[in-house]
């Protein structure tokens, strides 16, 4: 090989490398704009997770108080129809005794 085909392979060795790093940084920059597009949709993903955890807590809490209102109620309930049944035993034994 002569001076001259080298020089020449040379040139188009790093006109080829220019020009492959031109296209190669248009291309990034459309992958580097869905990238951070990619990663606000994530954050704001976690973000809305979050907040549905703390409602699920609150909800959870909300249900846990009802429960333990409805249990007080129904003891409360079996407790008066306790009472009613011995009240009507009491009656019955008082009917028969007359």
């Amino acid at each position: 090989m002569d001076m001259v085909s080298l020089l020449v392979a040379l040139v188009a060795l790093a006109i080829g490398a220019l020009i492959g790093w031109l296209f190669a940084g248009r291309q990034a920059g459309g992958l580097k704009a869905e990238r951070d597009g990619l990663a606000e949709r994530f954050k704001a993903a976690v973000t809305d997770l979050a907040v549905e955890a703390e409602a699920r807590k609150a909800a959870d809490l909300q249900l846990s108080a009802l429960l333990a209102e409805q249990k007080a109620r129904d003891a409360a309930h079996y407790a008066q129809i306790a009472q009613l049944r011995d009240a009507q035993a009491a009656l019955m034994k008082g009917d028969r005794s007359n």
